[in-house]
């Protein structure tokens, strides 16, 4: 069978929200990192999981948006016959925005609904830039833990220990983002057409900010 989800008709909008509010997944990942001001790193993450069987499918999700990237799972060790899964997953600030968008217009129903209304205020403080403040980091802690009890309320890591152990910053960090000229240069050097020196000189960004953005752009090529 043939996926045709291509086109952003009423039906393919809605085909695609209740395809999430079942096997969709909003979240706020939070993970340790020494290099960021508070000790962690905060991104925004949204999921389609399905299985392999499905493959086309999520393409034709990814094609659809235009954005994100397909990876594989290995198999569930936990389950006996647990097949391996394939995943759509979209992690940019800039890609979020737009899936928060599309949300909007397009609504969700039950607890997927519950959970987009808290990740999207996630969203809107990183976006702010007010995730790098020990106030803003705090508060997306708190609401990320709302976003999974209402999936798996034992399973979710301390909500007060996280903050606890945050380094202190007063002030938010304003959120840089890629620029559409940025981006092309971007895919200029991942063509060959341009050195890493040369690219980082045409940005005026650091090295280590161009590396990590170098990498998350061959991960989404793999993945399409």
């Amino acid at each position: 069978m043939k996926w045709d989800i291509s086109s952003p008709s009423e039906w393919a909008r809605g085909y695609l929200s209740g395809l999430v509010c079942g096997e969709g997944n909003f979240t706020v990942a939070v993970v340790k990192a020494s290099t960021c001001r508070l000790g962690f790193h905060v991104r925004p993450i949204f999921q389609i999981e399905l299985g392999m069987v499905d493959e086309p499918l999520i393409r034709a999700v990814r094609e659809f948006f235009g954005f994100g990237c397909v990876s594989f799972a290995t198999p569930r060790t936990r389950a006996k016959n647990g097949s391996s899964t394939v995943r759509y997953t979209v992690t940019a600030v800039r890609d979020c925005c737009a899936l928060s968008d599309f949300f909007e217009s397009s609504p969700l129903l039950g607890a997927k609904a519950r959970a987009f209304d808290v990740w999207r205020e996630c969203l809107s403080i990183i976006k702010a830039g007010q995730h790098t403040s020990t106030e803003g980091f705090q508060r997306i802690v708190t609401l990320r833990a709302g976003i999974n009890q209402f999936r798996r309320p034992s399973g979710f890591r301390s909500a007060d220990l996280m903050p606890s152990k945050a380094l202190p910053a007063s002030q938010g960090r304003v959120l840089n983002s890629w620029s559409d000229a940025e981006t092309d240069l971007l895919h200029r050097y991942l063509g060959g057409e341009m050195s890493r020196p040369a690219l980082v000189a045409a940005l005026g960004r650091s090295k280590a900010s161009v590396a990590a953005r170098i990498t998350r752009a061959r991960k989404a090529q793999k993945g399409r």
